[in-house]
């Protein structure tokens, strides 16, 4: 193909390393569900499934390249992860974001920048996402009502929940069960 404009091109963060890369994969589960769940987003082609499998190539990249001594000294992907890890925990609670991360040792606005530096997007928008990447699967089952999806994924308020359903995919809830969208 022809080369890209130069606009387009950016270069490789500076822990990216140069040159042939040598060495064994650690954890090549944990790179096997990375690379599945980028798969299955990427195939969406919905943009906020797009920002996610930013944040997912991130996060194998960093599982990939970061050394041993790196990973110990920062700790910032195993904290990152550990965020993530409790995030797709409490998908379906009304905790609020802070009180889920407490006990972290660290503080809600640093763990939300390691979250962020890591995967692409703030702790808050990736819990959003996903919440709404249920609601999908959940409107699609026969029965469900708006206020039980809404319930189930830890919205106390069917109204706001619509809001952000609407901002998400461009129609209510309603229309997108009745495929009308």
């Amino acid at each position: 193909p022809a080369r890209p404009p130069r606009a387009l091109v950016k270069r490789a963060p500076s822990w990216v390393p140069r040159g042939l890369l040598r060495g064994q994969v650690r954890g090549t589960r944990v790179v096997d569900q990375l690379l599945d769940a980028y798969l299955r987003r990427w195939a969406t082609r919905r943009g906020d499934d797009r920002l996610l499998c930013r944040a997912t190539l991130l996060e194998l990249l960093a599982r990939l390249l970061a050394s041993g001594e790196e990973t110990k000294a920062s700790g910032a992907p195993d904290l990152a992860h550990e965020i993530k890890i409790r995030l797709d925990r409490g998908l379906a609670g009304a905790v609020a974001l802070p009180a889920l991360l407490a006990d972290l040792g660290r503080s809600y606005e640093h763990l939300c920048r390691v979250f962020t530096a890591c995967y692409g997007m703030p702790p808050l928008r990736y819990l959003t996402t996903i919440r709404l990447e249920r609601s999908r699967e959940l409107l699609a089952a026969p029965g469900a009502s708006v206020a039980a999806v809404a319930r189930s994924l830890g919205y106390g308020d069917p109204a706001y929940f619509s809001r952000l359903f609407r901002a998400e995919v461009g129609s209510s809830p309603r229309r997108f069960r009745s495929g009308r969208v």
